[in-house]
């Protein structure tokens, strides 16, 4: 995939060049053709082309205005939030229990296993080992770039979440403790 848009951004520029050298090449030859009048011929015709962009540009502006104002005026809707996590059950929970619980059921735990990096990176291989030899070797560099950013940042960022974390840990333990007692 990432030699499709590598190929597309080439043939992109290749074709801009093109076109700009014929551009230059028709400039020249006007400008040998038509002498001393091209300097006028030329001003008229850029003055035509800024005069249709800034009627563009004003068209757009405006209708971005009109957006803007649009947007800011519904400022004084309300809407009304549920918890995502309903108790129907005779157990009962803390406030931290469930405001944890009400981050929903897609909610990342900052918590991971000891080794999730190495696992991360046998996963990323597995995957990578499936795709085309010509492209393996490119994606395998880009894992290995991100995946030293990510242990990079993990063992800046580790220290400060720990406290966070443990007690994510435990009220998780709790909840769970609380499930299983009361059947």
């Amino acid at each position: 995939m990432f030699l499709y848009y590598k190929d597309e951004i080439k043939f992109l520029h290749k074709k801009k060049q093109k076109l700009n050298r014929d551009l230059y090449k028709a400039h020249l030859k006007a400008a040998q053709e038509w002498g001393n009048m091209w300097r006028t011929t030329m001003e008229s015709i850029l003055f035509l082309v800024n005069r249709e962009a800034d009627k563009k540009y004003r068209t757009i502006n405006a209708k971005l205005n009109q957006l803007s104002k649009s947007q800011t005026n519904n400022s004084d809707f309300h809407k009304q939030l549920y918890p995502r996590a309903v108790n129907k059950t005779n157990i009962t929970f803390t406030s931290d229990e469930l405001s944890l619980l009400n981050k929903g059921l897609k909610y990342n735990l900052g918590h991971k296993q000891r080794n999730w990096i190495a696992t991360l990176a046998l996963e990323a291989e597995t995957a990578i080992s499936q795709l085309p030899n010509t492209e393996q070797e490119y994606i395998r560099y880009q894992v290995a770039h991100n995946i030293r950013q990510l242990y990079k940042r993990h063992n800046e960022t580790q220290p400060l979440n720990t406290a966070q974390i443990m007690k994510e840990k435990q009220i998780i333990n709790k909840i769970r403790n609380k499930l299983i007692t009361n059947k």
